[in-house]
């Protein structure tokens, strides 16, 4: 291939992830999603102004904090290292212990098939409404989970502690990842680089929050950071037997990798156009037989690890699913409407047709007509709107995740309750200076050479974001790409505090740092009254369990249904979740009753038919109770009035395999079960945001910090040599 058309390719893939990452940077800009106080409040150009005050003072810091690491030596940058790797895993395993999220959705649904393998011994092809028939592609994690947490059981781990032993294995995958980017930097560029891209990863707040989204998306990490890792080990390798060893490795990561999750290909496919780029000759004999060697390897590696895992299948899974999965054009058809994501009428379009030629055909047919119904207009908003669902998003739909807890404290209420928006918005800034970065990163990747290896990672994140332009998308959809971004986001870093030692960038810096404390100075003015004299709706939450199966039985004449919970925070609303199929027409009733600890009832209600709304919470209000301790509390319904036209469905989650919220019993009919109703425990009240000495202590905090980082940028000197020239 001669090199017109290699550095045309390079060029043209660069300026693509280049404007691609302008537009992302363009939108996160504008996202302030989920801190719906603060973005309630600020209007116009306050909430872009905000975000990048937030963002260059976080580059200050990770500037500041990257000073001392150019003077360490290799010794001092190994112990620095495993000092802040030891500080990341020990704040995950607390994110992990004391939050005690359970999992939701997907997540939850494959772990809830790894616990009935127990009793079933093989995957069912009809539970939870026939998801593994529907989709096959979870069934190797499914398998997966279920022999790690055998494995646990054989150990003698107690099992209700298998989510945590599952979330512990998940902080493993997700740093094993973390080492092997951390890897990859020291191998492409420098120790100090590589160490600077720790301090970065640590000041991500979603690598702590990650940790209890066990799936696929936080699983594949290491197999796409890994596969990466062992090709440079392999290409850089002199050694025959090492590189014979690496190549096996990497197919190994490769092929479990693909297993769990399809965008692993994309890191394979990163790879080969970055192999193919730097062929510069013919092959000769030697050349062909290396390549014949490596292929061979290659094809037998993935055969044995194919063997082994059919033969694992085999075992777990007696039904044929090639008919009832959904096809690939299924999620060709979803991402090509509205903002490419999952949508319950797609679902059940492809879910009526009866056959999986039927399904392909259907699925094609209506994704052509939805683009051509799109036009030119519409395809380029679709494309916008699905780099802004995917990308700009700081939170990376975790908030669900992190909100339903074993036990809530006050800290939840500013990690995931009303006031959550200090949370949010340093997510959202963070984000904002990843983005920034990577774009920085990409314009200077149009200066180096097609042959460096870095380039691997750029094509990687680049076919990342065009794959999902493809597919279906979500805001979640970037996770397994975090250390692509990381890596990326550091290279920017390093451009940037190397034109820090030239006098100009400098003063550029001390300048827009300047301007940065005056924005500060002037937010926090400007909200004290609306942050601390005006006071609004909020919800703490005392005990929660949000999830539930589609289908549950309604409660009929005689039935009756105990849950308790545990809390020890005021509350005075009581939320139950229901289908009422029959609307304003059921004449249903039902008494409800909260019941303290002595079997007293404290609490006596009605869920009335005709008021309640389908698949929603009906609420009932009552006086406040302030526990004086942690205190199991019985909420208690009893049908009073219902029939099989007009009943109530309270909504659970009770597939027998496990309690999904711990701290409580459901006992349906007088019978102990394992699961949990879905019902809310909270208490409405209104107050302003902060206190005014909390407001005076988070004034004081940022003004301080940000003083302190512009003092050191002042008293760092630029190089004088740089200057000079």
């Amino acid at each position: 291939m001669p090199d017109r058309i290699r550095k045309t390719f390079y060029l043209f893939s660069i300026i693509l992830l280049a404007l691609f990452m302008f537009i992302i940077v363009i939108f996160t800009f504008m996202n302030l999603d989920y801190a719906d106080y603060l973005s309630g409040i600020m209007k116009g150009v306050q909430v872009p102004l905000f975000l990048l005050t937030g963002a260059i003072f976080l580059f200050a810091f990770v500037h500041v904090a990257g000073i001392p690491i150019e003077r360490y030596n290799q010794k001092q940058r190994n112990r620095c290292a495993a000092i802040v790797g030891i500080l990341i895993a020990v704040i995950q395993i607390m994110v992990i212990y004391f939050i005690r999220s359970p999992l939701r959705s997907d997540p939850g649904m494959v772990f809830d098939q790894a616990l009935d393998m127990f009793q079933s011994g093989t995957i069912s092809p009809t539970a939870i409404e026939g998801y593994f028939s529907i989709y096959p592609n979870n069934i190797p994690l499914c398998i997966y989970e279920h022999l790690i947490l055998k494995l646990g059981g054989t150990l003698g781990l107690n099992y209700k502690y298998f989510l945590l032993y599952l979330d512990f294995i998940n902080v493993v995958f997700i740093d094993l990842a973390m080492f092997f980017a951390y890897r990859i930097i020291q191998m492409l560029f420098t120790g100090t680089k590589a160490l600077k891209f720790l301090v970065l990863s640590a000041m991500n707040p979603l690598l702590y929050a990650y940790t209890i989204l066990v799936y696929t998306s936080t699983l594949s990490m290491p197999f796409i950071m890994g596969l990466i890792y062992f090709f440079l080990l392999a290409l850089r390798e002199k050694k025959a037997v090492n590189k014979v060893i690496y190549t096996i490795l990497a197919t190994l990561i490769f092929y479990f990798g693909f297993q769990l999750r399809v965008t692993v290909i994309i890191t394979l496919l990163a790879i080969g156009i970055y192999m193919l780029l730097q062929r510069r000759e013919k092959l000769n004999k030697a050349g062909v037989l290396r390549l014949v060697k490596s292929v061979f390897i290659i094809a037998v590696t993935l055969a044995l690890a194919g063997g082994c895992y059919h033969i694992l299948e085999k075992k777990y899974v007696k039904f044929d699913y090639s008919q009832t999965a959904f096809p690939v054009t299924h999620w060709l058809m979803m991402g090509a409407q509205g903002s490419g994501g999952f949508n319950t009428e797609d679902f059940n379009y492809t879910f009526s047709l009866p056959t999986k030629e039927e399904r392909v055909q259907a699925n094609l047919e209506e994704y052509k007509r939805r683009i051509s119904d799109l036009g030119v207009d519409g395809t380029i908003h679709l494309i916008l709107n699905k780099l802004k669902v995917t990308w700009s998003d700081g939170l990376d739909a975790t908030i669900d995740s992190l909100s339903d807890n074993k036990t809530y404290y006050a800290v939840n209420d500013y990690l995931t309750g009303s006031k959550k928006d200090i949370f949010v918005s340093y997510c959202h800034m963070y984000n904002l200076l990843l983005m920034i970065l990577v774009l920085i990163s990409a314009v200077r990747g149009l200066k180096r050479r097609f042959d460096q290896p870095v380039f691997i990672i750029s094509l990687n994140l680049l076919g990342g974001i065009i794959f999902h332009l493809i597919w279906e998308t979500g805001a979640a959809y970037n996770i397994c790409f975090t250390f692509l971004v990381l890596i990326l986001a550091n290279d920017g870093q390093e451009w940037f505090c190397m034109h820090m030692k030239k006098n100009k960038a400098h003063r550029a810096l001390m300048g827009t740092c300047a301007l940065g404390l005056v924005s500060t100075t002037l937010f926090l003015f400007a909200g004290y009254h609306e942050m601390v004299e005006v006071p609004f709706k909020q919800y703490p939450i005392a005990a929660n369990q949000d999830f539930h199966e589609n289908e549950c039985p309604a409660l009929l004449s005689g039935d009756e249904i105990v849950q308790t919970f545990v809390t020890n925070r005021a509350f005075n609303r009581i939320g139950i979740k229901v289908r009422n199929f029959t609307g304003e027409e059921n004449t249903s009733l039902y008494k409800v009753q909260l019941l303290d600890e002595e079997n007293q009832v404290i609490v006596t209600d009605e869920v009335v038919g005709s008021l309640a709304f389908d698949t929603d919470y009906y609420r009932i209000p009552l006086e406040t109770i302030v526990p004086d301790k942690a205190t199991t509390y019985k909420l208690k319904i009893t049908t009073q009035k219902a029939d099989e036209n007009h009943n109530i469905v309270f909504m659970m989650y009770n597939t027998g395999n496990w309690n999904i919220y711990e701290d409580g019993k459901l006992s349906l009919n007088g019978e102990e079960t394992r699961g949990s109703l879905t019902f809310q425990i909270y208490q409405s009240l209104e107050e302003s945001f902060l206190s005014p000495k909390k407001y005076l202590a988070l004034a004081v905090f940022l003004l301080a910090l940000e003083l302190f980082l512009s003092a050191i940028l002042l008293i760092q000197k630029p190089d004088k040599e740089t200057s000079e020239k």
